[in-house]
């Protein structure tokens, strides 16, 4: 049996999407985030799922903590309830309220804390899987997490999970370069930050995982979290579960030969 990692993008709960139809107005919680990983939790348990590593930004901001932590603790609660394991990162917008709720949540494990980098193994189904996590120790980082760090393999295949802005010199939400990224002896990255998803596969296993729900026009297409297929220490699969309530979609309309307004 293979082991099972399900990597989640950016979440931002406690936030709703914007821009909706007035039909929909009413139904913002459940075509939003909060219905997103109510998704992601159900299909991680019906596929039975080892692992499911957040990639940070969780929680849109601290003011959401209540509300974030209802969506967030009921969903864990329901992973380790299954066997689950629930690891996690902290990103620009959770800096201080992601390291609250794991304190309050017994079945997250918070990787990196404080920005120091921090290994942790993972063994089912007679294969392992080591990841390597970085958190945000305050909301702006203008630094290169990899500057200077080494990152020694563990067992297994070896994944880095981190909160970054890519080859942007000059962010202050941890700027890293595709260079550093690549120069780690790591077998691949999910990364976090940017809403639009790489086109990731087992031949490119490194980049963005993307939100699991777009939250306004500007983020159209497939979104939803990818499933690390892992056997023998080696990556087998890679595949992305498409799982957001709602999709936008830009679609252009050739008007040329209407004659009026109806």
């Amino acid at each position: 049996m293979p082991l099972k990692l399900l990597a989640v993008g950016d979440m931002h709960l406690g936030r709703y999407p914007s821009r909706l139809p007035a039909a929909f107005a009413s139904d913002r919680r459940a075509l939003g985030p909060a219905g997103a990983w109510e998704r992601v939790v159900e299909h991680a348990i019906r596929a039975g799922v080892d692992v499911v590593a957040l990639a940070g930004d969780v929680v849109e901001r601290e003011d959401d903590f209540f509300e974030a932590y209802r969506s967030l603790q009921r969903g864990v609660q329901r992973l380790t309830d299954a066997d689950i394991r629930v690891v996690g990162v902290a990103g620009n917008h959770d800096v201080k309220v992601l390291p609250r709720l794991a304190e309050q949540l017994p079945g997250f494990h918070l990787l990196g804390a404080g920005g120091e980098w921090e290994s942790w193994t993972l063994e089912a189904a007679g294969t392992s899987v080591t990841l390597h996590g970085w958190s945000f120790p305050k909301a702006q980082v203008p630094y290169s997490p990899l500057d200077g760090a080494v990152l020694s393999r563990g067992p297994g295949l070896n994944l880095g999970l981190l909160h970054c802005d890519r080859d942007q010199t000059g962010s202050r939400h941890a700027p890293v370069r595709s260079s550093e990224l690549a120069a780690t002896d790591l077998d691949g990255w999910m990364l976090g930050h940017i809403h639009a998803p790489d086109p990731l596969s087992v031949d490119r296993p490194s980049g963005y995982l993307g939100c699991i729900s777009g939250m306004d026009p500007g983020e159209p297409g497939d979104h939803g979290p990818w499933l690390f297929t892992i056997e023998g220490g080696r990556l087998r699969a890679l595949e992305q579960w498409v799982l957001a309530p709602l999709r936008w979609e830009t679609i252009r309309l050739d008007l040329t030969d209407l004659e009026d307004t109806e």
